[in-house]
């Protein structure tokens, strides 16, 4: 009788136990992809399975695409071991391991920090390499230990099972497809891996972290981070060539530091959100001048345009560029400097005029935890940040904090330190989008071709553009009293986002189309210009800067004040004096010539700048490398020390009121008694009020108070010490 296997044809090419291997290596990669999103959706303090399983459940179903790439990725890191072990049991259980640990210190990274785990935690020198340091205490070590401990002894299944694995050309394969697919879509932006994603809409949420984890899956969304953080090093990056960069462009290019001055000019930057200029609108009338004040420096100070990175976002690329001389050309494209490379140190005018003796002070009228500003303005060599958390007046103009409190707040660190100052300053208020009535009433009205939507945006924008002059002005009149000799710059971070589409701008035919793939040279360009002003007490000489890149302002100032700047900073001033503007795939001359990717001078400008900044933020400084201590503040152990030294000092009570008595008390602050949250007033820095009939007291034992402070995610950021009353 003549039998017939329909399986020969497979079993010639794969034996049954690779067959079965590779089976086992797809169902277990399942396995292993649902359980890490299912840890990664657990909530760490209030844990229900239940929930979380039909959470887990919802989201691959409804994320099916995102589930499926999660899947490829696991498949493909348990592939690898399993290739490089030659067992599917040891495989399954390195990776889940490594994964599932990974996702637990993500969950208590979110629970403590605000943010998920990133890459760079695990790269970088400094606190975030601790992985452990999420970890807190005895119920958390016993669950890692449970969950590893099974892992091992799957594991060991290998000495009692049949055995799951491949022949050596089987393994070399896998190997292979392994290597192929994690390289494709983890570790490089490579063609296969941009296009399947592009095809599938999968995104990197970089100005919303935690929502892209959560959407994209733990697995996805870290590898997609993975990407951006791997800077590759130029062909020619090294001792020599960067030597020979120097030698040509620095050593012989003098900078004359003029030291008659006796006193250190206080620096006061200011970089209000989204200022800049709308009369330059063509076919748009206004009813009077926006910004009559700043108009009036900027055709009396020195002054001139500055070229922005971004459009309508990202605001602290721009803080990025102006305090390190670094330029977003060289970083991927939408990455988030703050987020994804300021893991550690690095050169900054903060770190630079340390040097010099100065304090440095960043003020922002938001949530320090956004765009991760609390640790980059460690690592920029601050000694202190006071975001919106630390606000002692909490006044609002419209959806913000106003202008004119931040200026407040300028005023009062310029009379409290005796210290020469720097001050970063980034305001909010006229932060978009401004298609609805934010003001009680807008001051000045819009006349011209536009729609009534258009008009409204203008209008509130424009009304936002009053009282940043406006707060302008109050600092300008308050220094020209002042004998510190004080420098003050004024500029936007970006043009703003009136209306979608460019609606107003297409409409005032300010630009002729939507689509900016089609913008001449010239639309680019100037809808990337915000103006600038550089206003000083004590110098009244104006020189016209023309328009230069925001990453050449910070070597600019330096300058202007007479101060020794790092060789790197040198390069910057003597780059901007040949391209003073200069983009991905054009410059601009001192003499406005524009110049494109086939002259010579663009081409070694873009070339050396590129691995001149690769040396300073990625590589091994070798350009400042004999002083680095002197322009990179490496350990920075007070920094916010003082801000975050809230104390309690009395407690008295008086009728039916509890009185606080202490310092660096805010009215973002909480309190409890006994452990419990209670209600307050909030009276000012040093005095806090409770009602006595509200409080559960102890009436014949100890009563704890105490204050602190925590961010909008419910993240601690300081507490007091414990008060106890009878």
């Amino acid at each position: 009788m003549l039998r017939i296997n329909i399986f020969n044809p497979i079993e010639k090419r794969f034996d049954k136990k690779s067959i079965i291997s590779i089976l086992a290596l797809f169902f277990l990669s399942l396995i292993l992809t649902f359980s890490i999103e299912f840890v990664h959706r657990l909530n760490i303090v209030d844990i229900s399975l239940i929930a979380t399983l039909s959470e887990t459940f919802e989201w691959a179903a409804t994320n099916n695409i995102h589930f499926l790439f999660n899947f490829f990725i696991v498949f493909s890191i348990m592939s690898l071991f399993s290739s490089l072990i030659g067992c599917v049991y040891v495989g399954f259980s390195l990776s889940g391991m490594l994964l599932i640990f990974l996702t637990i210190v993500n969950n208590y990274k979110i629970l403590f920090r605000g943010d998920p785990l990133f890459p760079w935690d695990l790269m970088l020198k400094n606190e975030s390499s601790n992985m452990l340091q999420y970890v807190t205490n005895r119920s958390d070590i016993i669950r890692l230990v449970i969950i590893f401990g099974s892992l091992i002894v799957f594991a060991l299944l290998r000495f009692i099972l049949p055995k799951l694995s491949f022949k050596i050309k089987y393994r070399a394969a896998l190997f292979l497809l392994a290597t192929l697919l994690i390289y494709s879509f983890v570790l490089k932006h490579s063609f296969l891996g941009i296009r399947i994603y592009r095809l599938n809409h999968i995104a990197n949420r970089k100005w919303e972290q935690e929502q892209s984890y959560l959407e994209n899956g733990f697995v996805l969304a870290f590898s997609l981070n993975v990407k951006d953080s791997i800077i590759s090093a130029h062909r020619n990056y090294n001792k020599e060539y960067i030597k020979k960069i120097a030698d040509n462009e620095i050593v012989n290019f003098d900078i004359p530091v003029n030291k008659t001055l006796k006193e250190q000019p206080n620096l006061i930057i200011i970089m209000n959100e989204a200022f800049w200029d709308p009369t330059v609108l063509e076919n748009v009338k206004f009813s009077k001048d926006p910004i009559p004040f700043f108009r009036q420096l900027h055709q009396e100070s020195t002054s001139g345009w500055l070229k922005s990175p971004e459009f309508g976002g990202g605001t602290s690329n721009i803080e990025f560029e102006v305090m390190t001389g670094n330029s977003m050309l060289f970083l991927p494209s939408g990455a988030m400097a703050f987020q994804q490379y300021l893991g550690q140190p690095v050169m900054s005018l903060a770190s630079i005029l340390r040097n010099e003796g100065y304090k440095s002070i960043g003020i922002h009228s938001y949530y320090g935890w956004f765009w991760n500003r609390i640790e980059s303005y460690k690592n920029l060599g601050f000694d202190k940040f006071i975001s919106l958390e630390y606000f002692t007046d909490l006044k609002y103009q419209g959806w913000h904090i106003s202008d004119e409190i931040v200026t407040d707040m300028i005023i009062d660190k310029l009379e409290e330190n005796e210290d020469p100052l720097f001050i970063y300053a980034v305001t909010m208020q006229n932060h978009g989008p401004y298609n609805s009535e934010r003001y009680d009433r807008n001051t000045i009205q819009v006349e011209g071709e536009l729609s009534d939507e258009s008009k409204l945006i203008l209008e509130t924008f424009t009304q936002g553009l009053v009282d940043a002059d406006k707060s302008l002005e109050k600092l300008i009149n308050h220094l020209e009293i002042s004998e510190e000799p004080t420098i003050v710059v004024f500029y936007g971070d970006h043009l703003p986002m009136l209306g979608q589409k460019y609606s107003v701008y297409t409409e005032s035919g300010y630009v002729e189309h939507s689509d900016a793939s089609t913008w001449s040279y010239e639309e680019a360009l100037k809808m990337r210009e915000v103006p600038v002003v550089i206003w000083s007490n004590y110098n009244r000489t104006r020189e016209d800067i023309g328009t230069i890149n925001t990453s050449f302002l910070g070597p600019y100032l330096l300058k202007y004040m007479n101060k020794d700047m790092p060789e790197y900073f040198k390069y910057l001033l003597r780059l901007s004096s040949t391209t003073p503007v200069l983009d991905r795939n054009y410059a601009k001359t001192p003499s406005g010539d524009v110049i494109g990717s086939e002259n010579e001078l663009f081409i070694r400008n873009l070339h050396n700048y590129e691995i001149l900044q690769y040396d300073q933020l990625f590589g091994k400084n070798y350009l400042d490398k004999e002083n680095e201590d002197r322009w990179i503040l490496t350990y920075n152990p007070d920094y916010n020390k003082d801000i975050n030294d809230i104390k309690i000092t009395n407690v008295v009570l008086e009728r039916n009121r509890v009185i606080i008595k202490g310092d660096k008390f805010v009215p973002s602050v909480y309190i409890t008694v006994n452990g419990r949250n209670t209600t307050f007033k909030y009276k000012n820095p040093n005095t806090l009020e409770l009602n006595l009939q509200e409080l559960n007291l102890n009436t014949n034992g100890e009563n704890k108070i105490q204050v602190g402070l925590m961010n909008s995610k419910g993240i601690i950021l300081t507490k007091s010490n414990e008060y106890i009353i009878n």
